[in-house]
């Protein structure tokens, strides 16, 4: 919600917003919707702009100024950060417009780290500006190297016109003269788009090795989650099937026939001892088998029944997966057939009910038979 001496317009609002509605970039938080409402001030109408959610993340202004406790941004984090918002910068300014935001407080840092421009069409709304684009494109490449160099200073005012000389000469000493020269090219206004373009080429390769070194980690981490899921359904298949006190009114089912070696799997999984008859807890054991239930492996198995030693059996996982799968899908469609069941009970009862409806309304209508002879 903008607010102060702002007041909504809606032809103001939808001229602002409409640029920049649908326009997506990874380095950008998309502008979902704008509207105007008095719900919250009654009388007094004011817009509200609906950007895309970005959980977890904290603007640059409370990691970098705000912040007593934060490190000073490296000269990597720097680099990282002017090759995204160029990035970014390139992709607007293809667009015909500009971005008018580059401000600590509406820069977004993500995991991954992702930096995002916050609150895009605000700017354009509460402050219009009728200088040409070309211009105020020249203000986003000054204004981002006005950024590095606060974040390189640490200061918000290190980028003011008294401060900037002192400050490019303490730039100059803590970071490497290609990076001072993109900063001070950009800061001073002299540097176009394809000048930053050029500077932060050297850094592309060691941005591309990051972001695949972070999708590779993601990549594993819902591999990893994807292990879980499956496990978690076998182990939810089993437990509807192992120790079932009754079925379609036989309650030996789940110890008689392929269920009796679907208890026997389940004893050879979590219920190991060792020679001295001892628990086994062993992990790795429970989720190889597991695994090897699930894709099926031709590898055989020996299933010790409970009676003792009299009783072994030779089983290929592919089998116990297949018995697995019958008596898991017996279980489903009983319960269909139960709720068919009821479903049809219910509507007869329904059927029932209209007819005794009816009648009562053609005995109440005279359209009923007669009582019979001697009713009266």
């Amino acid at each position: 919600r903008v607010d102060g001496s702002v007041r909504a317009a809606a032809d103001a609002l939808a001229a602002a917003a409409a640029p920049w509605l649908g326009v997506q970039h990874p380095n950008l938080v998309e502008l979902r919707e704008v509207l105007c409402s008095d719900e919250m001030s009654p009388g007094q109408p004011r817009p509200f702009f609906a950007h895309e959610l970005c959980g977890g993340a904290c603007t640059v202004e409370s990691a970098f100024f705000v912040s007593l406790q934060a490190d000073a941004p490296t000269e990597a984090e720097l680099w990282n950060i002017a090759v995204q918002l160029v990035a970014l910068l390139f992709s607007v300014h293809s667009l015909g417009m500009a971005t008018r935001a580059l401000e600590p407080a509406r820069l977004l840092l993500t995991g991954g780290q992702r930096v995002r421009l916050n609150g895009v069409g605000v700017p354009d709304f509460t402050r219009p500006d009728s200088r040409p684009v070309i211009e105020q494109q020249g203000e986003d490449l000054a204004s981002l190297g006005k950024l590095l160099l606060n974040l390189g200073c640490r200061s918000p005012a290190a980028a003011s016109d008294k401060a900037m000389a002192r400050s490019l000469e303490l730039f100059a000493g803590r970071f490497s003269p290609q990076l001072c020269d993109l900063v001070s090219a950009l800061a001073a206004g002299s540097a176009t788009l394809a000048d930053a373009c050029a500077h932060i080429s050297t850094r592309l390769v060691d941005h591309t090795i990051a972001v695949q070194a972070h999708n590779d980690a993601l990549r594993e981490a819902v591999r990893a989650h994807a292990e879980h899921g499956r496990i978690a359904r076998l182990l939810i298949k089993l437990g509807f099937v192992n120790e079932r006190p009754e079925f379609l009114a036989d309650p030996a089912w789940s110890e008689t026939g392929d269920r009796y070696l679907l208890k026997l799997l389940r004893d050879a999984l979590f219920h190991q001892v060792d020679a001295d008859g001892a628990p086994v807890v062993n992990y790795a054991h429970v989720v190889s088998g597991l695994n090897k239930l699930d894709v099926g492996a031709d590898e055989h198995m020996l299933l010790h029944g409970r009676d003792g030693a009299s009783t072994l059996m030779v089983v290929s996982y592919r089998d116990m997966r297949a018995l697995l799968e019958s008596a898991f899908t017996s279980l489903v469609a009983a319960q269909h057939d139960a709720s068919l069941q009821r479903a049809h009970s219910q509507l007869a009862g329904h059927l029932d009910d209209d007819d005794d409806d009816d009648d009562a309304d053609a005995h109440l209508q005279g359209d009923a038979p007669p009582p019979p002879r001697g009713w009266l």
